[in-house]
């Protein structure tokens, strides 16, 4: 309850001819762990949070939020007689004629209690709380003076000077701990009889305490680390932080708790960014090694006709029924032994054919295969610019925009309406993506409002855009970087093919698929999203290319 007390104290001492003689205008909460009193010339904020309580005066003060909840309301034109604090204590009283405000910053009872003038309590912030008197409330402190530091009562020259300060001034958080032994020029576990030189433990502490009392304010940055003290710290310093003066506590710590916040914003959306990213990146890597393997087809197809024609050649010497058998390869001037798997369910003639067949398409595959490594690649590529932007941006907004990105890429699911996909540059995440040729971007439908959003809110009107004749299935759209580009009739091709895979006829041998640019498709009036008509079309028959 002691630590922090200086700050709190400090403050009270800014805000009392602010506050007192005013009335109380509104009183309500707009987010988690803080409470808005509205006076005649501003606002007072007051924040319970554990990890970064503050009470400040914010003169003219912004307009409340939309969404806000009304807080003790019989103290609604009151008039502010005395603001306090309990001495040596986190506990700062706000007095009115009838009623009191406490604001207890400390401990499990940290809490906003609203109390008439017996301090029984009327309300309370948190209403989980347990019922409690505020007498109840452990404020018994050891015989402290003004500046909450204690008389030396007992021999304590065998102590460590961590443990001495510790005892003396119980007040004194770690930083000003810190601080008292980096001008002692001492470290923790020096022993106060080996002390030696001009200056005194007890002088050094009163120092820190004058300066408490009566100093400026300093905010201290290191990167995007923040500081405030009642001091200027040679310690901070020491470990690179940057001061910056204020002539009073009020702006020192409003400025404190603004840097603070957009700080912890910056670690949270950055390491929800780097954490997102570097998944992506093993994923990518997962499957193009995946990929690797799998594109050795021609190698496994051979090993396969090889397995067919020595079951065929010893078909006599195969058991019937058996899982496996080793053959001695003839056509190999090594005359090595092979293990075969087998079908124990199937003749060896069978056997044989499952073999054969099994590589049947590899032409299909391998292209398959090859245009998927090209966009995982690309994938990748992108994946790592982005990695490497995250990690040198120093502002939240260039990261706020990597974040949407990656909301729109699925990558970071969010579930606040700002997350929607606005931004035509975050609209392409919204689609499948091919990469043809290493270089041209295609991109596919996934249902029938998403090929609306492909077709009219996404391609430019130079685009070609292509679709399975007379069937349902996805809008294709082939990206142009500039309006003269021309589309190789290979790239075309391809692409049709793509769009053959994603109709109702990708099963089909042959399927007529419909291109034309993009400005030469037009919406059908009241009909369902996706429906369109077109002209100035041309025709590809084309074999479906399927990619799964």
């Amino acid at each position: 309850m002691h630590k922090n007390y200086y700050l709190f104290n400090r403050q009270v001492d800014d805000l009392y001819p602010v506050v007192t003689g005013s009335t109380i205008r509104f009183c309500h909460t707009e987010k988690k762990n803080e409470l808005v009193i509205g006076l005649d010339k501003g606002i007072v904020r007051i924040s319970i949070a554990a990890d970064l309580p503050y009470l400040f005066f914010e003169e003219n003060g912004r307009p409340a939020r939309a969404n806000h909840f009304e807080q003790f309301p019989l103290c609604i034109g009151q008039s502010i007689t005395n603001v306090r604090i309990v001495a040596c204590n986190k506990h700062v009283i706000f007095e009115t004629g009838q009623f009191n405000l406490h604001v207890v910053f400390y401990g499990k009872q940290q809490n906003i209690y609203f109390t008439d003038k017996e301090e029984r309590i009327i309300d309370r912030f948190k209403q989980k709380q347990p019922e409690l008197e505020l007498l109840s409330i452990n404020e018994d402190s050891p015989m402290l003076s003004a500046d909450c530091c204690s008389e030396l009562k007992e021999d304590m020259s065998g102590a460590t000077l961590s443990a001495f300060i510790r005892t003396v001034c119980p007040a004194f958080n770690k930083l000003m701990q810190q601080e008292a032994l980096c001008r002692l020029h001492q470290e923790a576990h020096t022993l106060i009889r080996d002390l030696t030189g001009p200056n005194a433990p007890e002088q050094v502490l009163h120092a820190l305490n004058d300066s408490c009392r009566n100093g400026s304010a300093f905010v201290y940055r290191k990167e995007n680390d923040y500081r405030i003290t009642l001091f200027k710290s040679a310690w901070l310093e020491k470990q690179g932080y940057e001061a910056a003066e204020y002539e009073n506590v009020n702006k020192a710590w409003m400025v404190f708790i603004s840097r603070t916040i957009h700080a912890r914003r910056f670690y949270t959306v950055r390491n929800r960014i780097l954490k997102a990213l570097e998944k992506r990146r093993e994923q990518l890597t997962k499957a193009l090694n995946k990929l690797a393997e799998a594109e050795d087809i021609e190698r496994r197809k051979q090993l396969a006709d090889l397995k067919g024609h020595l079951l065929l050649t010893h078909k006599h010497k195969v058991p019937r029924g058996v899982k496996e058998v080793t053959l001695v390869n003839l056509f190999s001037e090594k005359q090595e032994k092979i293990t075969i798997k087998l079908n124990p369910q199937k003749t060896t003639v069978e056997n044989a054919q499952y073999y054969f067949n099994k590589y049947k398409n590899s032409a299909k595959k391998k292209e398959a295969l090859t245009l998927k490594r090209a966009t995982y690649t690309r994938q990748l590529q992108e994946i790592d610019t982005l990695l490497e932007r995250a990690r040198q941006y120093h502002k939240v907004d260039n990261l706020e925009k990597i974040h949407q990105q990656l909301v729109a890429m699925h990558l970071i699911q969010e579930h606040t309406p700002s997350a929607r996909i606005s931004e035509k540059a975050m609209l392409k995440f919204a689609f499948k993506r091919v990469i043809l040729d290493n270089r041209w971007d295609v991109y596919i439908g996934k249902n029938d409002q998403n090929n609306d959003m492909l077709t009219f809110q996404f391609a430019n009107k130079w685009d070609i855009w292509m679709h399975a004749q007379g069937v349902p299935g996805s809008h294709v759209v082939i990206k142009k970087q500039k309006k003269e580009e021309i589309v190789p009739k290979s790239v075309i091709e391809k692409a049709a093919r793509l769009a053959a895979a994603n109709s109702k006829n990708r099963h089909a041998s042959t399927v007529p698929v419909v291109f034309t640019e993009a400005r030469y498709v037009n919406r059908i009036r009241k009909a369902p999203a996706g429906t369109v008509a077109i002209k100035n079309e041309k025709v590809l028959f084309v074999e479906p290319l399927n990619l799964n």
